[in-house]
């Protein structure tokens, strides 16, 4: 829809009432997801069809989800597996905006350095359900300080400024969000409230349980597993099972094909 709303103003096929009307619709589904409304709002500028648009959105998602197997050596049986998965399926046929945060987080696995750390946290701009998935990888990048307070080591790592800046970045981001959404009735609260209303019970967890016991059956870092999939069960109540099942399976994934364990 918002596409297609961008694309109408754009040929001029409104007056000026119903452009007006158009876009405030539009904006009030993106105005929390700015990444998302400007590469929308870019294709539908230059006159691309919206199916040939996404089209060449879902190329791009394969092409860098492949490089990304292959850069962790998965055998073509698995690369096969990950590429028709019933997520990836998903983005290819709906989820607009989930679909451009995906290919920012699979571009920033793909670089290194600043580059990376760009990408990551400008995902949520893109889809703001990637803030349980940035505070997974937090909680990972964090996993040998948190050891430390735990278990009362020595002191915390040099890298822990590294992984502060990322904490910091994160939560400007994230105070981004706060701040333009401040209402209740308005843009992520609004979400939220949504969710929450449709009465996610603690069976919903019951997928995320299972995904757990195999993620630490098979990862060698059982303790790093366990940290990542912990903001997921929040979410879990957040948002629904369905959507944070898939974050769960991403940052599962991911973290298997780091550690060349996805084969098992």
């Amino acid at each position: 829809f918002v596409y297609n709303s961008f694309l109408y103003i754009t040929l001029g096929c409104f007056g000026i009432a119903g452009i007006e009307k158009v876009m405030s619709v539009a904006v009030a589904v993106t105005s929390e997801e700015p990444l998302s409304a400007y590469i929308l709002w870019t294709g539908s500028n230059l006159g691309i069809e919206k199916n040939v648009f996404i089209s060449l959105l879902n190329v791009i998602l394969i092409i860098s989800l492949f490089l990304l197997a292959r850069r962790y050596h998965l055998k073509k049986l698995m690369i096969v597996l990950l590429l028709t998965n019933f997520y990836v399926v998903v983005l290819m046929t709906s989820a607009e905006r989930l679909k451009i945060a995906y290919i920012f987080l699979i571009l920033a696995a793909l670089f290194a350095g600043k580059v990376r750390l760009l990408l990551l946290t400008i995902s949520p701009l893109a889809h703001f359900q990637n803030i349980i998935l940035l505070s997974s990888l937090v909680l990972s990048y964090f996993e040998k300080s948190i050891k430390t307070l735990i278990l009362l080591r020595s002191r915390i790592e040099k890298r822990a400024i590294t992984q502060a800046t990322f904490v910091f970045l994160a939560g400007v981001i994230f105070g981004y969000f706060i701040f333009i959404n401040s209402r209740a009735d308005h843009g992520i609260w609004a979400k939220i409230n949504i969710y929450l209303s449709q009465n996610n019970s603690l069976f919903d967890l019951w997928k995320l349980g299972i995904l757990l016991m195999i993620a630490l059956y098979v990862t060698r870092r059982r303790f790093r597993m366990l940290l990542i999939l912990l903001p997921t069960i929040v979410g879990a109540e957040l948002f629904g099972g369905f959507r944070v099942n898939m974050i769960a399976c991403t940052v599962v994934i991911y973290y298997l094909m780091e550690e060349r364990r996805l084969h098992h």
